[in-house]
């Protein structure tokens, strides 16, 4: 006999799933595409308008799947990236920056704490594009990779991805 885990065995094994990581700063959990393909946010087709009644696309995927994967995380602190943007001082284009706009600390307390995050970056950055997600998703994989060589592997990493779906490295991604 071959037994098959779900995942509610790993889970209940002790392994702890991340929407984030402690081993280097800014890691990501969430990642949130800022790219110009989006619309124009105070235009109602966009999906990252700005309606003051009812939260917006990305909101909703985010709250969705965020407050499923909190109650797995034990410190619900999650990190939040965006891409795409040009974000300030220098409106340079960025594919991996906080949107709580800390370098030194990417990470949000709770998905409440993403969403404000997310609240307060969209009116602050320009967006822009082009849509390459590869350097976030390389680097979750990097911080992967090495806790499966310490021989434990008993952290679950979780990038939620939310985008579009353009997606402009699709060779590298």
């Amino acid at each position: 006999f071959h037994r098959v885990y779900s995942f509610l065995d790993y889970i209940m094994g002790g392994c702890q799933i991340h929407f984030t990581t402690k081993r280097e700063r800014g890691e990501t959990g969430v990642a949130i595409d800022f790219t110009a393909s989006n619309g124009d946010p105070r235009n109602s087709c966009s999906l990252h308008y700005i309606n003051p009644y009812q939260p917006n696309e990305y909101l909703k995927a985010l709250v969705s799947v965020g407050e499923i994967c909190q109650d797995y995380d034990s410190d619900k602190r999650f990190s939040a990236l965006g891409f795409g943007a040009r974000i300030p001082p220098k409106y340079e284009v960025s594919h991996d920056f906080a949107i709580n706009f800390n370098p030194e600390d990417d990470e949000c307390e709770g998905i409440q704490g993403v969403v404000e995050a997310y609240q307060n970056c969209l009116p602050r950055v320009q967006l822009y594009g082009p849509t390459n997600v590869a350097p976030i998703i390389s680097k979750v994989a990097r911080v992967a990779a090495a806790e499966e060589s310490t021989g434990k592997a008993s952290q679950y990493y979780i990038l939620l991805i939310l985008t579009d779906g353009v997606v402009t490295d699709m060779a590298d991604t």
